[in-house]
């Protein structure tokens, strides 16, 4: 290995020797005049102009541009796409709530036919039972007039034979009074 390999190599090691070197060469530098104007050349390549900053905030300008240009894009199909979903969800919420609506329905006048019929059904049983009350009533009030007939017919039979064993017995006994009071 070189002298000069060697010293790369130490110089890469021990920082301490590299900042050594770098303030023992510096004064070197700047007192030599080729090896200053190929500094200040390389730094000068560096260092950016006036015009070098006026390209890079056009090219920024245009950058942001593009960027705001690409952002509102993106944001405009965004929000499309957002409103497209909220249609589609808003249509989906409306076939629901019409499905819904029509089962309801269907349930409501399913119940109410079913009320319909059961009423139908209790009156025609309530209709049934008292037409069978009223006939039965009906058969014990007649049974109640014949019973009222006959007992009319047995009770007049009694006072038509009442009066006919008790009137010659009553005729008698005016005519014992009688006789008793007219011959004395």
């Amino acid at each position: 290995m070189s002298v000069a390999e060697k010293l790369i190599e130490e110089l890469r090691e021990r920082e301490d020797l590299k900042k050594a070197l770098a303030y023992e060469l510096a004064p070197v530098i700047l007192t030599e005049e080729r090896l200053r104007t190929a500094m200040l050349t390389a730094l000068l390549r560096e260092v950016a102009t006036k015009e070098d900053l006026k390209e890079l905030r056009e090219e920024l300008r245009k950058e942001i541009r593009e960027e705001v240009g690409r952002v509102r894009q993106e944001l405009g199909e965004g929000i499309s796409k957002l409103g497209e979903e909220i249609s589609r969800v808003r249509q989906e919420f409306r076939e629901e709530l019409n499905r819904v609506r029509d089962e309801l329905k269907s349930y409501v006048d399913s119940v109410a036919a079913q009320l319909r019929a059961d009423i139908d059904r209790v009156r025609t049983e309530l209709r049934s039972e008292f037409r069978s009350e009223i006939s039965e009533l009906r058969h014990q009030l007649r049974d109640l007039s014949d019973r009222v007939s006959r007992l009319e017919g047995s009770m007049s039979l009694f006072v038509k034979l009442f009066i006919a064993f008790n009137v010659p017995v009553l005729i008698g006994i005016i005519g014992i009074l009688l006789k008793m009071v007219l011959v004395p």
